[in-house]
């Protein structure tokens, strides 16, 4: 088993002009069943790799199996993950699951996730499976048209379908800012904010529910829903303390993400504004004179520990 202190990333051992930047080598092809999306390596954990993916893709059965197919150069042969965490809804805009691939990490730097805001001048790229092709196709200069912390962003080019749980990358950091899940009805692409997801799943942590913005009916997964997917809350492991956060990967003070953009206090600042503003829905949903949550059962709660 490796070590994951003694793992040394190789960033650039692969790269090359044919991607359009180095988080592309992260992604993979998804499959779960008879659903088929993508996937990103977007962290270490008991010296395994964790991928990131739409619960509509694999499901929401921790335990249960997904196949995650990497470029050649980064594995000859499709590795087999379980998953470990899924949030889901089909009321609220939640699509997120975690698969575990035990005993092996591929020899490039994670995709890691970025729990800060969206900057108005970030410039993205994407990589994944539409349709479940291969190989693996790019978008690159994508630009986000509305964000405004409603839990969904869409962006300025048509969506690839069925390329459902693919990464978004910030073109400067090449960090996971987004998880691209849906399409809008003018097929443009849509997908969650990562801070967003980690403000829910906090909460969700807490209470055993999901809260979060009603889901648009203008949007629609990019890929065949797979029947496994049950809305719910379900995990073998704390999203927050999984290491996947890119802010917690840095050794000093986080610079701006990308320059002329917000300030790191800004960033964070607005990050405790939605925690507190989904904490007040919260409260607001649960109160005597509220209807309640949106048709989303509890969990029954979490289990800890891989």
């Amino acid at each position: 088993m490796i070590n994951e202190c003694e793992w040394k990333p190789q960033w650039n051992q692969y790269y090359n002009v044919s991607v359009p930047g180095p988080s592309s080598l992260a992604a993979c092809q998804a499959r779960a069943g008879n659903s088929c999306g993508s996937g990103t390596f977007i962290g270490i954990h008991n010296g395994g790799a964790l991928i990131g993916s739409n619960a509509h893709v694999l499901g929401t059965k921790t335990g249960s199996e997904g196949q995650f197919r990497f470029d050649p150069q980064i594995s000859e042969k499709p590795r087999v993950g379980r998953l470990i965490f899924a949030m889901y809804s089909t009321k609220v805009t939640a699509d997120l699951a975690i698969s575990w691939i035990p005993d092996w990490i591929p020899n490039i730097k994670p995709a890691w996730c970025s729990g800060k805001p969206l900057a108005a001048n970030q410039r993205f790229y994407t990589t994944g499976s539409p349709g479940c092709v291969w190989p693996l196709k790019h978008q690159s200069g994508l630009k986000i048209l509305s964000d405004n912390n409603q839990g969904f962003a869409v962006w300025d080019q048509p969506a690839i379908g069925g390329q459902s749980g693919s990464g978004v990358w910030d073109s400067v950091t090449n960090w996971s800012s987004l998880l691209l899940t849906w399409r809008t009805q003018n097929n443009r692409g849509a997908g969650q904010p990562w801070y967003y997801l980690r403000a829910q799943a906090e909460l969700a942590m807490a209470t055993g529910q999901i809260v979060g913005a009603e889901m648009p009916e203008d949007l629609t997964p990019l890929s065949e829903v797979n029947p496994d997917a049950e809305p719910g809350f379900w995990c073998e492991a704390s999203l927050l303390d999984l290491p996947i956060w890119a802010e917690d990967q840095q050794p000093g003070p986080t610079p701006n993400p990308t320059p002329g953009g917000p300030t790191r206090e800004e960033l964070i600042a607005s990050y405790e504004k939605i925690r507190l503003e989904s904490a007040l829905m919260l409260a607001k949903l649960n109160s005597p004179t509220s209807g309640g949550l949106p048709n989303v059962p509890p969990s029954g709660g979490p289990t800890f520990g891989l």
